[in-house]
Order: structure tokens, then sequence, then C-alpha cells
């Protein structure tokens, strides 16, 4: 789904790709917390705007991880 995701939605923020390796990192060694209330993110257009990085770090983990997900999220409020 994260590949899919990333596929589709390309109108997202710069990548950092040391974070995604130090994300994808704690992924694959069970290191990673999924439950600290961040979501990932789609405006109302459906388009990815929060959690591209963490998306790539699943696809390099090649792990399944789950997020809370927010819907309908004003793309505005990315700027703050």
């Amino acid at each position: 789904m994260a590949k899919w995701l990333l596929e589709h939605n390309t109108n997202f923020r710069d990548i950092s790709p040391t974070t995604v390796k130090n994300y994808a990192r704690d992924m694959k060694t069970g290191n990673w917390n999924s439950n600290t209330g961040e979501t990932i993110k789609f405006d109302e257009e459906g388009n990815l705007i929060d959690g591209a990085n963490r998306m790539r770090a699943v696809v390099m983990a090649d792990v399944a991880v789950e997020f809370d997900v927010a819907y309908n999220v004003p793309t505005e409020a990315m700027q703050v």
C-alpha cells in the first residue's frame, strides 16, 4: 500500500534520504513506535500531504507498519 501511495501521490514535501533510512532501520529492527498520535495525512483531494518519508521507509524496510490516517486535512494546515 505504501508503494502505491507514493506512486499515485507526487505532490508532497521534499524527501529526506537520511530520515527515510533511519525510519526504515527502526521499522526493520522493531524499534519503530507507531503509537505516537502522528498521522499520515491526506488533503481534501486525496493527495498525500504528510507521511511520504514514513511511506518510503516502509517500502525500504519491506515490513508492515500500522499508521493512524487523517483524511480531508486542509492543504494549508501543512504550512504550520
